[in-house]
C-alpha cells in the first residue's frame, strides 16, 4: 500500500509542470501554443461537449460563468453569462417573460424555453367594440373557446370582420422589427387575456381601470372581457364601448405565438 502511494505521489509531481505549461493532444507531437492550458489538433474529428435540451440545461445547478452546453432543441452552441443562457451570436438562449421579441413583448413561455406568446407593446384600440352585434360566430368551430383565440378571431373575421371592432384591429395589426414583418396577431381568448392580466407588469402599457375584449363569445350579443382592475371576467354587450358611465374603456391588445 505504502509502495503504491509513493508512486502516486512520484506521478502527480512528475507531470503538474507539464499541466502547469498546457496540454496538447494530437499526432504532430509538438508543444501547446503558450496562452493555451489544452491545445487540440486534428484533421479527421473534432470536441464533443455535452448535448442536452433547454430544460436539462436550464435545470443544472449554479451554472459557472463561461459553462458551455450544445442544446439540442435549437440545435446551437449555448453559453452561460453569468445571468442567463445566450447563443454563440449573442441571442438569448432561452426566451423569458417581458423580454422584446420580433414585435412585440413575450409574456408566456413554453416548457422548451423557445416557444410562446408575444403581445403587441401598447394597444391597438381604445373605447371600441368587440363588433358583430347581433351575430352568432358559427364559422370553424365558432367564437367560443377559452384558449384559442387564433381560431376565435379567424372565425370571427370570417363571419364579420366589422371594420374598427376589436378582431378587426387586432387581424390587421402589423409591426417590422429587424427587418421582418410579423402580421399574424389575433384578439386573444379569455384564458389567454388572463395570462395577459397576470403578466401585465412585464408587459407594460396596460390601463389598469379599463377593461379588455377577448375573443371568447358568449352570445350573438355578448362576449367575455377581462377587468384589468381586479381581473374578474365579465360578459358584455358586443357593441359597447365603456362601461360605468364612460369612465372605464373597451380595449384591445393583439397577440402572436412564435
Amino acid at each position: 500500500m505504502r509502495r503504491i502511494s509513493i508512486l502516486i505521489l512520484f506521478t502527480l509531481v512528475s507531470f503538474t509542470p507539464l499541466f502547469s505549461q498546457g496540454v496538447y493532444i494530437g499526432s504532430a507531437n509538438s508543444d501547446p501554443e503558450t496562452s493555451a492550458i489544452l491545445e487540440l489538433e486534428s484533421d479527421a474529428k473534432g470536441i464533443l461537449i455535452p448535448r442536452m435540451t433547454t430544460a436539462q440545461m436550464q435545470a443544472i445547478s449554479t451554472p459557472a460563468e463561461g459553462l458551455m452546453v450544445f442544446n439540442t432543441d435549437s440545435a446551437k452552441l449555448s453559453y452561460y453569462n453569468g445571468a442567463r443562457w445566450l447563443n454563440g451570436d449573442g441571442s438569448s438562449a432561452t426566451m423569458e417573460v417581458g423580454d422584446l421579441y420580433q414585435g412585440g413583448v413575450i409574456f408566456e413561455v413554453d416548457g422548451t424555453g423557445l416557444h410562446g406568446k408575444i403581445a403587441s407593446i401598447a394597444d391597438v384600440g381604445t373605447a371600441i367594440p368587440w363588433g358583430c352585434e347581433g351575430t352568432a360566430i358559427t364559422s370553424g368551430n365558432g367564437a367560443e373557446s377559452t384558449t384559442d383565440g387564433s381560431a376565435n378571431t379567424s372565425a370571427i373575421m370570417a363571419d364579420c370582420g366589422e371594420a374598427g371592432s376589436a378582431a378587426e384591429l387586432c387581424d390587421s395589426y402589423s409591426v417590422v422589427d429587424g427587418g421582418d414583418t410579423y402580421d399574424d396577431w389575433y384578439l386573444p381568448a379569455e384564458d389567454e387575456m388572463l395570462t395577459l392580466y397576470s403578466e401585465r407588469v412585464a408587459v407594460g402599457g396596460f390601463n389598469g381601470g379599463d377593461y379588455y375584449w377577448t375573443s371568447t363569445e358568449d352570445s350573438n350579443n355578448k362576449a367575455s372581457m377581462v377587468d384589468f382592475n381586479n381581473g374578474n371576467t365579465r360578459s358584455e354587450p358586443k357593441d359597447d364601448t365603456d362601461s360605468w358611465f364612460g369612465s372605464r374603456d373597451h380595449n384591445a391588445r393583439p397577440v402572436r405565438a412564435f
